[in-house]
Formats: structure tokens, sequence, C-alpha cells
């Protein structure tokens, strides 16, 4: 068969669509020869010169005509005619006999036409459905808004049909903007600025389908328009003002703005009239309200409205103390107080109150239940409310009672205080300069102490400072001295009994007189420095865990350091070194570097002849700041820290005569670091009540005995309040001050406030996250492989949940320092994934995941404690579906290897930590679900441990805690039994080997399935608060002191409580509940009170 050379151009076009198609099929069946293509085109001739039609373009139009259409071909020659549906095409125009441009001619009927084109030369051509006239596009009513402002910008919806090709928009007489058609059915576009408020025609304009019109189908509004003055015209920066606007065309959808921040509670009256809100502002200043509405527009007039300046309150109130039945008068300064109607102390409502100026308001106090510092707030309707916190001390019975003093040897220049015998009773241990010997005092428990005991150094040495920490790792606390007139500091190590043994001397700089202990290089060891104030210089010794120290370096300080404090001030992890430098007037800063090494930084002014130097978080906002006690001076420096170790002088504050040593402690249980002196010439105790705000209340005085020259504190008759013990220079004795401040605290809680949560939590902890001094929340989501991470306030409440990824189906929390630069990490124990999570904290309060390492099926609990005491923290799983626990190494990077796999009894749940035989090795206790067991291992001291010891427990044990229930300084086990009816917690007292007293059972109530340990109503005995799954309860068991429980109490909490934790949440010196709540979804907490 012979090939046809066909047209190819037929191909290459558009309109492909009208001929090829007939060409195809002739082709198709008589082998494309040329006669038969021309028969494709109806009335050709057969001739070369017959015209052809290759293409029209474009190939549909409106049915008004007008579509400059062009048309593609051969042979246009001659006179040519182009008809369109049997009407002339107009403006014809010929290009080279193979193109023809004309308009199309209106139509009356849409649809597809034939398109004639006539050459006077050559004959005719017809295309059929060459053309197709669209239909006219329609507007389907109503336009969505059909309403808008003058200003225009209403972004409208228009739907109807035939919205194709090139389509505008106009609405009135102008065209609207950002036209965007969706398919060719929808439109919306921008509705343009008009002049006047009426009812205008929309008009939608297709270049393939022609126009049409709604008309009046977009009405445009007038705007509104405000009315001077608002009433009233000003209000506090808080916002919460009641304003009303008044004024003309207010519509229904109107909101209103001041300064551009939205008014709430707006509500019309008719439109002429609008109340609301005022939002809150960060500036005292005039600014602008907008009236505004998507349907008329707006109204702005400026400086409408005035916010004014909150008031202040300038401590100290005048007085700032009185007692609990109130009746005090005291005078408020400030600023802005000419406003004021009302002042609440401590929440409650002072009477009598006026304000005397702008500057000054007088009130009395009202009474109140128990000693506490409380804030003070003024509230004013035009300027607001201004809060001093802390502002007030109800003083109440305040104070130290004095015990029979404890004689020790001659000239005690430095006391410590450590329970050197492990009886569970603190003693007392003094360094007695001209006695050239230490004296050991054993407590009785009750306040009282037995005889002391001497243990010399080397004559003539002079000890002038002592200090106590466990440098053999054996469990037993070990006593080291600055020998003042040898060089050299002594180590008298426990012999483990409590006695100490013969002392072993390293040589240092000159004129040793005051130390600090702790792991400055990380390695689990403890490690010394010395402040030696005769050549300036304080020496590190490094130890090596067996009780031997190594002087590593030697770093000039200010002249003659009196004094030295050791922790970690740029909170890096690493504690750093301060001493006072009583030479001159200054502290110096000491940065470790992690290894043992620091470096000197330049120092600090502070009062004269400083002797002493402490630290401690005093403003509370979770940086460590630095206090010291100036001889020459007879005052108290406060320097806080910025949170990089940068210090700022706070202030100085008045004590007794001559102080020669300052400690830190919460005095009367308020939550707020406090301080005492022993002041030297005045033979007394100054106590400084803190503020929370590095500031301090007037110093009240406690006798001593002669030239009292340092001080420890300590529960001494383990009531939970801290006692002085106070070394008296010339009368060679310790003054015992046993603490009488009545706590504030009676086991009771307010109502739960509840945060909702993604999904249900299974576990709760509380850590500072962000490290601001405020204690925050971390709870996992089993159902939502997730923490989240609730961001505290201070107050008690807490910020928006923030969430973090942390395996499958996450049970139990761990917080712990892992990589030990100073931030809380996270393990979460994942029991789908069969896995722990590590989240390390970023120091904002966020976490990153770094490793998973795999541990048994199912685990559900986890606890974080350095097992083999080499100063970083492991971890110890209970893998549920196993019936095991997986022991986890930790590193200094925060990553963890398997260290062992620990066989158990039938389904361990819950876990706990502890010394429980008191050898100075950490032990695990777990509770065994499927066995009705708790099962101890004792650590072996080899960092392994000894086959279980099993006790048997009630039905279905969950949740295991540790703490000294009886206060004999013996670990005792709380377990919570979930399968008992009615639930009970079982008691189990400890002996300090490792063995427990029968169990005791306390009824709580229904699913018990956790607890925790805390002396929640502040009588000194541990309290045991636990949840029950069953009720929506949480149970608090006031404890005895002598491990037995009496009263119980319940608070309601969300459905399906799962977990318990205690912490202070509201800085107020009471232990507060939260607990999570797994079918709530929510965490609940509850504040002491």
């Amino acid at each position: 068969m012979t090939m046809c050379r066909c047209r190819s151009r037929l191909f290459r076009t558009p309109f492909r669509v009208l001929v090829v198609a007939l060409v195809v099929a002739v082709a198709t069946s008589v082998g494309c020869a040329p006669s038969e293509y021309d028969r494709a085109i109806k009335g050709g001739s057969t001739t070369s010169t017959t015209p052809t039609v290759t293409r029209i373009s474009p190939n549909n139009g409106p049915l008004a005509g007008g579509t400059r259409v062009t048309i593609n071909g051969t042979n246009f020659l001659g006179t040519v005619t182009v008809t369109i549906g049997g009407t002339a095409a107009t403006s014809v125009a010929v290009s080279q006999g193979n193109q023809i441009a004309c308009n199309a001619p209106g139509r009356a009927s849409a649809g597809a036409v034939e398109v004639v084109v006539a050459s006077s030369t050559n004959g005719s051509v017809t295309v059929a459905a060459g053309f197709t006239y669209n239909p006219l596009p329609t507007i389907i009513p109503p336009v969505t808004p059909a309403v808008g402002p003058l200003a225009g910008g209403t972004r409208i919806r228009i739907d109807g049909t035939g919205f194709a090709g090139d389509v505008t928009v106009t609405i009135g007489s102008a065209a609207a903007g950002n036209v965007v058609v969706t398919g060719s059915t929808r439109i919306e576009c921008n509705t343009p600025a008009h002049g006047t408020a009426e009812a205008v025609d929309v008009t939608v304009s297709s270049s393939t389908h022609g126009s049409v019109t709604a008309g009046g189908a977009f009405t445009y509004n007038s705007p509104p328009t405000i009315t001077l003055p608002l009433s009233p015209p000003a209000g506090p920066l808080v916002g919460g003002t009641r304003v009303r606007i008044d004024g003309i065309d207010f519509l229904a959808d109107s909101t209103v703005t001041f300064g551009g921040v939205a008014a709430s509670n707006v509500a019309l009256t008719g439109t002429t009239r609008i109340d609301c809100d005022t939002p809150s502002h960060g500036l005292a200043e005039a600014v602008a309200v907008t009236v505004s509405s998507p349907t008329n527009g707006s109204a702005t007039v400026n400086n409408a409205f005035t916010y004014n300046p909150a008031p202040t309150i300038a401590p100290p109130l005048s007085p700032q103390s009185g007692p609990l039945a109130g009746t005090t008068s005291i005078t408020i300064t400030g600023t802005h107080l000419s406003g004021v109607t009302a002042v609440t102390i401590g929440g409650t409502a002072a009477s009598g109150v006026q304000a005397l100026s702008d500057t000054q308001v007088t009130c009395v106090t009202p009474a109140a239940g128990a000693p506490a510092m409380v804030d003070v707030t003024v509230s004013s309707t035009t300027h607001g409310d201004a809060t001093l916190a802390s502002g007030f001390s109800y003083t109440g019975d305040y104070g130290f009672a004095a015990q029979p003093t404890v004689s020790v040897g001659p000239n005690p220049q430095s006391v410590a205080v450590a329970d050197m015998n492990r009886d569970g009773q603190l003693d007392v241990v003094t360094a007695n300069a001209s006695g050239d010997n230490l004296s050991v005092a054993r407590g009785n428990g009750n306040g009282t102490f037995q005889a002391s005991v001497a243990y010399p150094v080397s004559a003539g040495y002079f000890p002038r400072g002592v200090a106590i920490g466990d440098l053999d790792r054996d469990g037993w606390p070990d006593a080291i001295t600055a020998n003042n007139s040898a060089a050299s500091i002594s180590v008298l190590l426990n012999d483990r009994t409590g006695a100490l043994g013969a002392a072993t001397d390293v040589t240092v700089g000159s004129g040793p007189i005051a130390l600090a202990v702790e792991d400055f290089n990380r390695d689990g060891s403890l490690d010394v420095a010395v402040a030696n104030n005769v050549d300036s210089t304080v020496s590190v010794l490094l130890g090596n865990g067996g009780g031997t120290l190594t002087v590593t370096s030697t770093t000039a300080v200010g002249t003659s350091p009196w004094g030295i404090a050791s922790g970690d001030l740029d909170r890096d992890g690493i504690a750093d070194l301060v001493t006072a430098n009583s030479g001159a007037s200054t502290v110096t800063v000491m940065f470790s570097n992690g290894s043992g090494g620091f470096r000197a930084l330049t120092p600090y002014p502070v009062g004269s002849t400083p002797e002493s130097v402490a630290i401690a978080d005093l403003d509370r906002d979770g940086a460590l700041d630095v206090v010291t006690a100036d001889n020459g001076a007879n005052t108290v420096t406060v320097l806080l820290n910025d949170g990089s170790g940068q210090l700022r002088q706070a202030g100085a504050f008045g004590v007794g005569t001559q102080p020669f040593f300052v400690v830190v402690h919460d005095t009367n249980g308020d939550g707020v670091p406090d301080l005492a002196t022993a002041n030297s010439l005045s033979n007394d105790v100054s106590l400084l009540a803190g503020t929370g705000l590095g500031t301090f209340h007037p110093a009240v005085a406690v006798a001593a005995g002669t030239e009292p020259i340092s001080l420890a504190a300590g529960d001494f008759n383990r009531d939970g309040r801290p006692d002085l013990a106070v070394a008296n220079f010339s009368s060679n004795d310790v003054s015992v001050l046993l603490n009488v401040t009545q706590f504030l605290g009676t086991s009771s809680f307010a109502p739960a406030t509840s945060t909702m949560v993604a999904a249900g939590p299974e576990h709760v902890a509380v850590g500072d996250f962000n490290r601001d001094g405020r204690p925050d929340l971390i709870a996992a989501l089993g159902s939502d492989d997730s923490v989240t991470r609730l961001t505290g306030t201070g107050g008690g409440t807490f910020g928006s949940p923030a969430y973090y990824a942390a395996g499958g189906s996450p049970r139990a929390i761990a917080v712990g320092d892992y990589d030990r630069n100073g931030v809380q990490d996270l393990a979460v124990a994942g029991a789908s994934g069969n896995n722990v999570t590590i989240l390390m904290g970023d120091g904002n309060g966020g976490f990153i995941a770094t490793a998973i390492p795999t541990v048994g099926t199912s685990p559900s609990g986890v606890a974080a404690a350095d097992l083999d005491r080499n100063g970083i923290l492991d971890l110890v799983v209970s893998n549920t579906g196993a019936s095991t626990l997986t022991v986890l190494h930790g590193d200094p990077t925060g990553g963890f290897a398997l260290d062992r796999t620990i066989p158990t009894a039938a389904s361990p749940r819950g876990v706990a930590v502890g010394d429980i035989d008191r050898d100075g090795w950490p032990d695990l206790v777990v509770a065994l679900a499927g066995a009705n067991q708790v099962s101890v291992f004792l650590a072996d001291q080899l960092g392994g441990f000894q086959a279980a010891r099993t006790f048997a427990v009630g039905a279905s044990p969950v949740s295991v805690a540790l703490g000294d229930l009886n206060r004999d300084g013996i670990q005792d086990i709380v377990v919570a039994n979930y399968g008992d009816n009615p639930g009970t917690v079982s008691i189990y007292v400890g002996d300090g080997a490792g063995n427990f007293a029968h169990a005791t059972s306390r009824a709580v109530d229904v699913g018990p399935n956790s607890v925790a340990i805390r002396d929640l109503n502040r009588d000194g005995a541990p309290d045991v608060a636990a949840t029950n799954a069953g009720t929506g309860m949480a149970t608090v068991l006031l404890g005895d002191g002598a491990g037995g429980f009496g009263s119980v109490s319940t608070a309601t909490v969300g459905a399906g409580p799962a977990s318990v934790s205690i912490g202070d949440l509201n800085r107020d010196g009471l232990p507060d509940l939260v607990v999570a709540s797994s079918t709530a979804a929510n965490l609940s907490a509850l504040l002491g009170r």
C-alpha cells in the first residue's frame, strides 16, 4: 500500500478538534488520498486553489458579538468574506492569503454555528460548528456579604454561571480588586471605595460569555461616628474599666479597640451606644479608640482614652510587722495613691483606709491566723492595683528558746551539724582553736546533747574551721579542720560508729581558716576548698574517694579571706566558690572549670571587714545569691545574682555588734530564706526575716553565750523547724536555740484548680525547668506519646501546656540533671516502646530527645539516683511485662548504658531509691502488683545488688514511697494497694539494716494508685498523700511522728487520678499537692493552707 503525504500542519494546530477528526475518519477508510481530504470541507472543489481552514481562534465568544476571531488556512485570495452563523462578520482583514481577522457578529441564541470563508477567486469553505456562542453569565443572589463600608475592601463572594475567560467585576461604577475566579461558578473580590451610602449594581463581565448585572446587589453603609467624651475617659493600665461610648451607626457586629487592642464584653444599646471593658496597656498615655464593623467600616478618635500610671508601693511599710490580732496602724508610701479606696493585707481587707495624698495611704491591719509574711495590695478605681510582695509580717510567737548549753573545748571558733553516728539525730561538731581539737556532742533528738568527746589534732595547730563530708564514700560523715597556725588541714575519718580516727594532715596555704566541701571535678568524690587568710589564697584539694586529699591548685583572692562558700553561681551545673575577704572588704567569685580548677574574677565590694559568706537564692529567682557578715559595719550585705554569676549589691541590713558568721535558713517556715548572724561583741544572734525579694526585715536579737562567733542550723528536736547551734568563743560552749516559731499549716488544701492537657496524664512531677525559681509541672501523657510541661507563675497557677514527643505510651518520669549542666532533664519510661526516652532540658523550659535506651517489656516506673556513687545519675526501671528491673548507668553527657537486669516477682510497678540500711549506698524498693509484695534490693557496695528481701502487702501494690515516718533517721516504706477493697496503704517501718517490721494498713479510698510522703501540716511528722482512681479523690494521712497515722482528710480532684506529687507551688512555705487525672485529662493543683 502506498503511504500518503498528509497535510502535517493540521496536526500542529489546535484546530485538530474540528478538522482533524474529519480528516482522520476519511484517512482511516481510504488511505488519505488528496480528493478525500478535500471532500471533508463542505462545498469545496477538488482543485488545489480551494480555500482551506486549519484553525479558528478563539472558537467561542459572547452573544453580543465583537469577538476578534483569527482564521488560519490557505487560498484566502480575491475579495474575502466571512459569515458566522449566517451573519457577516465585520472588520474583515486578510493577511498574505493565509490568515483572516474579523469581528464575530452578534447573535440571539447560544450554540455552535458554522463558519464560512468565501473567496471571490477561489470559492468557499465551510467549517461546521466552527464557532460557539456562549450563554450570558448569570449571578445567583445574594452577593455575600451584601453590605460593606464606604471605604471598600469588603471581600465578597459572587455565585453564578459563565464566569469564564477574562473576568472583571464592577461594583457601582468602579472596578473591584483582587478578583479570583473558582471554576466558572464563583468569584471572590474586594469592593472598591464608594462615595455615598446606597445600594449599587454588581456587574460581572466575561470575555467569553459577556456581561450580567445584578441591580442593587451590594449596599454601602455609612461609617460610625464617636461622640466625645467617653465615660469615663481614663482608667488603670491593667484594664477592666467599663467605658460608655456614644455615637451613631453602631451596628451589631461592631468591635472596639483601645490603642489597637480589642476591648472585651462589648454590648450595644440600639445604634447609638456601646459599653465595653478596656484592655490592659503597657504605658501610661492617651490612646486612640476605634469602633469597627465589617459592614460599615470604622471610626477612630485619637487620644480619646487615657491610661493612668499604676500606683506603686515603696518598701518598707511603717511599721512593717505586727501581732496576729491585727489593729496595727500602718502607713503605706508610694506614688499615684490618691484614688486608693481599698487595701488588702494577706488577702484580707484592711480597715480605716484613707488616701492622705498621692503618695500616702493609712490603714489598720486585719487579724491573721498564723505567723507569716504576707502581700499588701492597694486598689484604685482610677489607677489600678499595686502589690508589695511579703510587705507585712505577722510575727506571732516568732523566736527561739534557749536550751542548756553544750560544753566543748577551749575557744570554739567554728561549728558544724551532722548525724555523725547515723542514729537519726543531729550531732554538733566544733573546732576548738586553743584546744587543738574537735568536739563532737551527740544529739538526743529532743534538743539536748550528750557530753562532748574531744578528738585531737596536732599541738599548736589552732584549728579555726571545721567542715563535714563523706570523704571516703563509706556512707559515714568525716571531719576536716582548717589549722590556722600550721598551714594545713586535718582529715579525721569516721570509724563507722560515729567516732573519729586519727588526724591526717595535708599542707595548704598560710593561715587556713575556713573550708568548703564539694565535688568540684564531678567525679563522685568530695573535694575541699580552703580559705587561707595569711597569704590571701584559696587552696583546692581533690579527693580520691578513699579519704585522701591532694592539693591541685592555689588561687590568689582578696586580702585576708576569712570565709568561703560553694554553690553554682553561673548555673552550669558545677560548684563555684566565693570568698569573704576581710582585709579588702570584698568578696571574690571563683568560677569552676569542672575539673577542679578555678579562675578568680574581679572582687565585689561589701561592708567593712566581712568575716563570713553564705550562698542561697535570696530573691527566689532561681539563681544563687551571696550574703556576707560584715564585722566592721555591723551589717549583712546582700549581693543578688543576675543568673549568669554577675552580682549586684541589693543592700546592707543592720544586725548585732561585730557579726562573725552568717547562715541562711527559713526560720518562720514561709518559704522565704531568712538570715541569722552570730554577733561576737553583743553576745547574741540576729534573726532577719526575708521578704523573698533579696531584702530583709529589721533584725530580732536572741541571746547567746559569750562572744558567739559561729553558728549552724539543723532540726535538733525533730519538729520540722530549723534550730540553731551557736559556738561561743569565750564561754567555751555551744548555745542550742530551739525554734518555737508557730509555722503556718493545717494539712487542709484550697479547692483544686485544674489545667486541661491534650490527653490523659499518667504521672506528674514538679521541677524548675526554666530556672526562674518558680516550680513548673511535667506530666507523662500515655495516650498521646508525649510529655507536657506547664510553666509555673510562682503563685500556684500555670501557663498553657507545651508538648514534647516522648516515645510510646509514656507512663513515668524521673527528673534529674543527667548531663550535669545545671538544667533539669527527664527520663521517661515508655510502656509500648519498651524503652526510656531521655529529654535534655534547654534551660528555658524546653526539651530535646537525645537517647532512647531499650529496657524490658512494658516499663511502668523509673527512678534516678547515683547508684554507683560516681557523681553521675543512673536510672532504675521497673518492667511490668518482663518482671524485671533494668539498671542503666549514666555517663557525663547524659547518655545511658545497660548495666544489669534484675529479676523480680510478678509485675513490678512503682520503684523508689533510698539508703535503706544506712551504708551510704542507694538501695532499691519495688512494688510487685502481680505478687502482692514489695521487694527490697540492698546495694552490695560493688555496684550491684543483693538478693531480694520480700515483704507481703495488700492486693495489687502499684506505687511505693520512702520516708522517715517515725523520725528515727531510718527509711520506712509506704505502698499503695490498688486491689484492696476498700483501698489501703501498707506501712513498713525499717530497722536500719534492711529489715522491716510487720506492715500496718490504713484504709484510704477506692483504687489507691500513687503515694507521696511529706510533712503537710508542718508539725515535724511526715504525712502521706495518696490518689484514689475509683473516686476522683486525693487522701491525706497525718503522721504522728512514731510511724502511725491519725486523721484522714480528702480533697476532690479530676476523674481518674493516677499520680500525686508534692511541692511548694506558690512559694509560701506550705507543701502543695499536684494530681494528674487520667480520665479527666487534667492536672490539679491543691494549695496548702
